[in-house]
């Protein structure tokens, strides 16, 4: 399932235009705005002046590995595998 941004925020490159993509972090908005100090496109948007290194690196090898991890090749077997999978489904609360 691909979730397209809705509006590109100033400073964003014209393809990333969705907010994860698979096996390209490069072209993912979330990645961007994480690694971005330009105040209208980063991420979190008040707070923060230095970019998280450690953050970025990881989710820059979780996205870089994310259709592998998933056994697929294709976007169309990505869209497939993420409606089966349970990868974006939050951890169910611990009841101890």
């Amino acid at each position: 399932m691909a979730h397209r941004i809705k509006k590109a925020a100033p400073g964003q490159s014209a393809d990333a235009v969705l907010r994860i993509v698979a096996g390209h972090p490069d072209q993912s908005a979330l990645l961007q705005r994480m690694a971005s100090r330009y105040e209208p496109l980063q991420m979190p948007p008040l707070g923060t002046e230095l970019v998280d290194t450690e953050a970025v690196t990881v989710m820059r090898r979780w996205i870089s590995e994310l259709m592998e991890e998933l056994g697929v090749t294709t976007r169309l077997q990505l869209g497939a595998a993420l409606v089966r999978s349970d990868i974006f489904a939050p951890e169910p609360a611990s009841l101890t």
